[in-house]
């Protein structure tokens, strides 16, 4: 395994030999490292070839020395939640896992250039490249808070511009993670840049969309040089400032209700005039670039709500009443057989008539109605499906009730309510087997699961 690792005093040289050193012995089994792209005070990104797939990955690991006891049960219930999310601007989890040493976690290897060096390299952004590129992010924030899952550490380091301008997010709940479990000290002022900590993650061990909220639009004004006196900060209106100011109060619910929301009133305030080129500009009206998110859906005024649903109402109606008419007049009239009394179904109603009317001759065959038909019973209700999440070390083949649902790592597979039998295999290590019991709507877990090496 051959590594690019920067110059440095001797005791740095050391330690970095011997992290590689751990990467090569506990992954060199599912990874084949290539380079070093990044060592951070806390982490290491390489880029790597995963053994199985022959996907070229980037892989990053954290040594478990610098973490709390139980993070490795934090990191795999964070990453089982993570590798469910799929948005344009998130980058994707491949894999995850923990070994004696480490934590680790695959993801899709983006061409591109962090945001952070952008900013060192070019200084501050166009209004409109920044604003552009606060509307990706906040996109892919929305998606993962409407499935309960926030960053926890959003900052430029962890944004990759690629290819046509298109920013994408990474690292999600990872930070997170790594401190759960610790009191927030040191160890986030090392991990974090202290800027974009939110004021209420000092006594909140779990802060949600706000801080994530808090986090972005620090970033926006770092974008837009807003902490210098340069020409950056002269350019930004001042309601945009004042949307920023409102995501960054000190009070989490003075801020917007989402994300979403800060870029409506960051929109709402810049200007018509489009920028020419630099950094991230403003892609040209030839080539729009359209943001979509597929579960937001602009309030509708209440007078045409309600107009809609009086005119939605009146054509079920008339549908409604047109195929009853159209069933009466073609279908045949059938005979039906006589049915045994079900004191569950009510009686036909019994008209009171005078004395003399009772005594009245019976009606004709041809007079007579036919008896009425019984009702249908309802169907039987089912079971709401329960989820299944599953993580394993190395990753393998999931089998469930000998049914094979892919490799490993799943999250929010799912699953019929009852017992299942879960399988995992893998060449070369013992396989894990587990019956499973899960009730209407409940979510399994079964994650930090080690396959045994049979060669060991």
């Amino acid at each position: 395994m051959t590594l690019t690792t920067a110059s440095g005093p001797p005791g740095a040289a050391a330690e970095r030999d011997s992290i590689d050193a751990v990467v090569a012995e506990e992954l060199g089994a599912l990874f084949r490292v290539e380079r070093l792209e990044r060592r951070g005070p806390l982490s290491c990104v390489y880029t790597a070839r995963d053994v199985a797939t022959r996907r070229v990955v980037a892989l990053k690991v954290l040594p478990r020395a610098f973490t709390a006891e139980r993070t490795g049960e934090e990191f795999e219930a964070a990453m089982a939640a993570v590798a469910t999310l799929d948005h344009t601007h998130i980058i994707p989890v491949y894999g995850y896992g923990r070994t004696r040493e480490l934590l680790w976690y695959s993801m899709k290897r983006v061409e591109g250039r962090s945001l952070d060096e952008i900013l060192r390299e070019a200084g501050p952004l166009d209004l409109r490249a920044c604003l552009r590129l606060v509307e990706q992010l906040a996109n892919a924030l929305h998606y993962a808070h409407r499935r309960g899952v926030t960053h926890g550490n959003v900052k430029p380091a962890n944004v990759i511009v690629a290819s046509e301008e298109v920013a994408l997010l990474g690292d999600f709940a990872v930070a997170r993670a790594v401190e759960a479990g610790a009191p927030l000290g040191d160890g986030v002022w090392r991990s974090r840049l202290a800027r974009y900590v939110a004021p209420e993650e000092g006594h909140l061990r779990r802060p949600g969309p706000a801080a994530d909220q808090y986090a972005l639009a620090v970033l926006a004004l770092e974008c837009l040089g807003a902490g210098d006196s340069g020409d950056g900060r002269a350019a930004v209106p001042e309601a945009v400032r004042q949307a920023l100011a409102r995501a960054t109060t000190q009070d989490p619910l003075g801020r917007f209700a989402t994300v979403l929301d800060l870029v409506a009133a960051l929109e709402g305030g810049t200007p018509a005039r489009q920028p020419s080129g630099g950094p991230l500009a403003a892609p040209r009206a030839t080539a729009p670039v359209l943001l979509w998110d597929d579960e937001y859906e602009p309030a509708v005024p209440r007078g045409r709500l309600v107009r809609r649903l009086g005119v939605g109402a009146a054509l079920m109606i008339l549908v409604a009443g047109g195929a009853v008419s159209g069933l009466r007049l073609t279908a045949p009239d059938r005979p039906v057989p006589a049915q045994p009394r079900v004191t569950a179904e009510p009686a036909a109603p019994v008209s009171v008539l005078p004395a003399r009317a009772a005594q009245a001759p019976p009606e004709s065959p041809a007079t007579s109605r036919p008896p009425p038909r019984p009702r249908p019973s309802p169907r039987p209700m089912l079971a709401a499906p329960g989820r299944l999440f599953v993580g394993a070390t190395p990753w393998g083949e999931l089998y469930i009730d000998d049914r094979l649902m892919g490799h490993t790592p799943k999250a929010a597979l799912p699953i019929a309510a009852g017992w299942h039998q879960v399988r995992i295999v893998r060449d070369g290590f013992a396989p894990f087997e587990q019956r499973i019991r899960v009730g209407p709507g409940e979510d399994v877990r079964l994650i930090g699961i080690v396959l045994r090496n049979l060669g060991s």
